[in-house]
């Protein structure tokens, strides 16, 4: 049975000063009142949550891959359905649901080890499904519905995001500004805001790209605060790999801002969070109450997936 720790007697506001970049964010708050958490070492709602995406009527979606399942939950966080198991058959998964996205009543869900994209509706059926060029790392929806993939361990010099159509189709290439021969530094994270712009996170260098669906680039930026590179370690075989990221995950909102968790660098790290409009003017920064490992946002909701237990808290949330 799904448990949901309430908060009935004693309401958690968490009231966050905005400590970076004074000038631009005086006198700013930022407020998280949470609602409820699901989930968390005595209970068995999750095993491996690492992706949630929040539904038009309240309601959202969570990949757990421990289970090979996707699930879904009312607004006040109550169980409703779920589906998937492992294997290869339509609403299966060859590897556990790692990525998902949603775009007007579509649900599409990437899995560990697997180039196949499979969609869902809102009742979590099955609908369809394609196979990628490769492995995905990460996609999202443009407002015309149009998924965009950037794929997992590109070894090309010129990393890029690709454009599919929902039959599976590809119709657009953009390549990506940096150039190199290491995959690792060709990873990164991918969102689109309800602009159309494209947002590219590098994981190991201190790097965000801005570009819209035509192929321009808008703008390019960095946080000040952060290394320009992460540090590699040699490995017995003698390749290299990062001891660390550089940003943890990234998000869009209504407004087209951009929210970049940050990783081993940040002051707190898994927990500060630094927002940015789309020409990457630094709007304020604020701090979680623990570490996480992916969020989200739809209107006055905050979703977050803890690192260390498997919980999601909802927040409602508002900027003073």
């Amino acid at each position: 049975m799904i448990m949901i720790r309430r908060l009935s007697q004693v309401i958690c506001l968490l009231t966050i000063w905005l400590s970076s970049f004074p000038s631009q964010c005086l006198g700013q708050l930022i407020t998280l009142k949470e609602l409820f958490a699901i989930g968390g070492e005595s209970d068995t709602s999750f095993f491996q949550p690492l992706d949630i995406v929040s539904l038009l009527d309240g309601s959202f979606v969570v990949a757990d891959a421990g289970d090979f399942s996707i699930k879904k939950f009312d607004a006040r966080g109550n169980f409703i359905s779920k589906v998937g198991r492992r294997g290869r058959g339509p609403g299966e998964f060859v590897g556990g649901p790692r990525r998902l996205c949603y775009f007007k009543g579509i649900i599409a869900v990437s899995a560990y080890d697997d180039q196949r994209i499979q969609f869902f509706n809102d009742h979590l059926e099955y609908r369809s499904s394609f196979i990628a060029k490769k492995v995905v790392g990460s996609m999202d929806f443009d407002p015309k519905g149009n998924l965009w993939i950037h794929f997992v361990g590109s070894r090309e010099k010129s990393p890029a995001v690709v454009k599919y159509n929902l039959d599976g189709i590809e119709t657009r290439t953009i390549t990506l500004n940096h150039q190199s021969s290491s995959h690792w530094e060709n990873e990164g994270a991918l969102r689109i805001t309800s602009l159309g712009d494209i947002i590219f996170a590098y994981s190991v260098m201190n790097k965000v790209e801005v570009w819209d669906t035509s192929g321009l680039i808008r703008s390019e930026f960095s946080i000040s605060k952060y290394p320009e590179k992460v540090p590699f370690r040699k490995l017995p075989d003698g390749s290299e790999a990062p001891e660390n990221l550089m940003f943890g995950s990234i998000m869009v909102d209504q407004s087209s801002n951009i929210y970049i968790k940050g990783s081993h660098f940040a002051r707190n790290s898994a927990r500060d969070v630094d927002v940015f409009d789309r020409t990457g003017k630094h709007l304020y920064a604020f701090t979680l109450p623990a570490k996480i490992r992916q969020m989200s946002i739809l209107g006055d909701r905050f979703y977050t997936i803890e690192s260390n237990t498997a919980t999601i808290r909802v927040f409602q949330w508002r900027r003073d």
